[in-house]
């Protein structure tokens, strides 16, 4: 059993299991509490959010706080990229969440109080901003704070919206391609963080803020957005 909440984390294809938490990022061996890789928070920040291993064995973390920016570790736990980001505010807690690496070498960074999801060069050069603070999403007064944001295979992008209660699929040109909140699944959105789009094309949410042991903290729905599943738990 690792630390208490985690902030980020994946099984990895040997079976070890790589977690962000306690502002810590550590890969522990399969079926164990052994720890074979880590990295600590640099002092100067304030917290470790995104942890994720990238294919050629380095690792992705975000640091928040006053030099807020993007690493790739590699496997002595050195640094061998440092991205400087634009999150547009002090507020540490709230600068990033979910950060991935595209396939294209640039990075995909979600501002919660920027309303933005912003695509980083390695150089730290800002080349694409999804916005989602948009009228026809309910503007800044909706809070569609981005968590999540996925690069899907057709360009376009998912992001899960948080205090916005929405998930909501981005054209290229940032306009809304697809979209499912409260009125389409009986209110079962409560500050959706956690997401993630199947092979299958349906999508799965997490409400991280259901606190209603009646109500489901994941389900998932379909491209027609009926829910195909459900899981309760206290």
């Amino acid at each position: 059993r690792g630390p208490d909440r985690a902030r980020d984390g994946m099984v990895l294809p040997n079976g070890n299991v790589l977690l962000s938490a306690a502002n810590i990022a550590r890969e522990y061996r399969k079926g164990s509490q052994e720890v074979v890789w880590s990295y600590r928070l640099d002092p100067r920040n304030k917290e470790l959010g995104t942890v994720f291993r990238l294919p050629d064995g380095n690792s992705l973390v975000v640091e928040r706080g006053e030099l807020p920016r993007l690493l790739e570790i590699d496997t002595a736990g050195e640094i061998v990229v440092e991205v400087p980001l634009e999150p547009e505010t002090d507020n540490a807690h709230m600068q990033t969440r979910m950060a991935r690496k595209l396939p294209n070498g640039n990075y995909l960074v979600p501002h919660l109080l920027a309303f933005k999801v912003k695509e980083y060069t390695p150089t730290g050069e800002v080349v694409d901003v999804i916005h989602t603070d948009l009228a026809e999403l309910g503007g800044r007064e909706a809070r569609n704070w981005p968590f999540t944001a996925i690069r899907l295979a057709n360009g376009r992008t998912l992001v899960n919206l948080t205090n916005g209660n929405k998930t909501v699929e981005f054209a290229p040109d940032g306009s809304v391609a697809w979209r499912v909140d409260n009125a389409d699944v009986d209110d079962r959105f409560a500050d959706p963080c956690g997401g993630q789009r199947l092979p299958k094309g349906n999508t799965i949410i997490a409400s991280y803020g259901q606190r209603d042991p009646a109500k489901t903290k994941i389900f998932e729905v379909d491209p027609n957005k009926q829910v195909v599943w459900e899981l309760f738990f206290p």
